[in-house]
């Protein structure tokens, strides 16, 4: 998780309507303060983790996603990471890991919104983002 800290970004994707813009932004706000405040059950954990692998062993199957694996290894790590070995450490994540990773990644004033598209009171949007 620490090497994961240090790259300090995170993103967040919504495709919406414009009017729907204020209705969608809180919602995702509420449960970041959710992820700094509470630890995640253990069904939600175990779901987690599991579509974590089993993304992780998809892309494996892409020579194109194979190559990006190894330069990513080489570029964060500065060693080829086998998948074996980022599987296993999956399962070693805890509840208590994740708290104290959104902790750290999401603070107020950390954060940045981008919009694309026509949305009335850019101002006030930017505003609100404190979690």
């Amino acid at each position: 998780i620490s090497s994961f800290v240090d790259t300090g970004m995170f993103g967040i994707y919504a495709g919406i309507a414009p009017e729907n813009v204020d209705e969608t932004i809180e919602p995702i706000l509420k449960e970041l303060r959710r992820l700094k405040s509470t630890p995640v059950g253990a069904a939600e954990l175990r779901d987690a983790k599991e579509y974590t692998k089993g993304s992780l062993l998809l892309a494996s199957e892409s020579n194109e996603n194979q190559m990006v694996r190894l330069a990513q290894n080489e570029i964060h790590f500065g060693r080829f990471t086998p998948i074996d070995e980022i599987l296993d450490r999956i399962d070693q994540v805890t509840a208590e890991d994740i708290l104290e990773l959104a902790t750290s990644l999401f603070q107020s004033g950390q954060l940045a919104l981008t919009i694309l598209g026509p949305v009335k009171n850019r101002k006030a949007l930017g505003e609100g983002l404190s979690i």
